[in-house]
């Protein structure tokens, strides 16, 4: 954010916008009379687009060009965010996709990617897709490899998955 006049912050190009990004919305918990004081000081920004100065708390700061944009789990955190703060959002609920139709993606992907590839190879990429996607529902029903406070990064989802198919996609038929 650059200084525009006295009070005014916003982005450096005149004609652009500033996006913040906040992961895990949820993640603070409601205090004993049911705030969540980050949450609040967002929205206080959000609702006036203005926050006060942190040495002189009488002068006030004008944000200028900004939008938010948040994640919110709701595994996680204290599950819900305030209807305060919930009616300056527009939310969006995006549930997992069926796995044959995710299978079914990976194997049109796989099998664009080998059609210059040997007749043999060409008859592979089902093969491969299937194999990937049973390795991958072994390991979310794994109960060793699920997330737990000491094995936080025990989180497998479809970006793993993406991965390994990206490998597949650097082969080159000249092998």
């Amino acid at each position: 954010m650059d200084k525009k006049h006295s009070i005014q912050y916003g982005p450096k190009n005149p004609f652009g916008k500033i996006i913040y990004f906040i992961d895990d919305l949820n993640m603070a918990f409601a205090d004993h009379y049911g705030t969540q004081s980050a949450i609040e000081l967002l929205k206080q920004i959000v609702d006036y687009k203005k926050t006060y100065h942190l040495e002189d708390l009488e002068m006030q700061i004008e944000l200028k060009d900004f939008l938010i944009c948040a994640s919110f789990n709701p595994k996680m955190g204290s599950g819900a965010i305030s209807n305060r703060m919930q009616r300056f959002m527009t939310t969006l609920a995006i549930s997992k996709p069926p796995n044959d139709t995710v299978t079914g993606i990976y194997k049109r992907i796989l099998n664009d990617h080998f059609k210059k590839f040997d007749k043999k190879i060409q008859g592979m990429a089902d093969g491969c897709i299937e194999a990937l996607n049973r390795v991958f529902q072994s390991v979310l029903n794994e109960a060793k490899l699920s997330p737990t406070a000491r094995k936080f990064f025990y989180k497998f989802n479809l970006r793993d998955v993406s991965r390994v198919v990206e490998g597949l996609l650097m082969t080159k038929p000249e092998f």
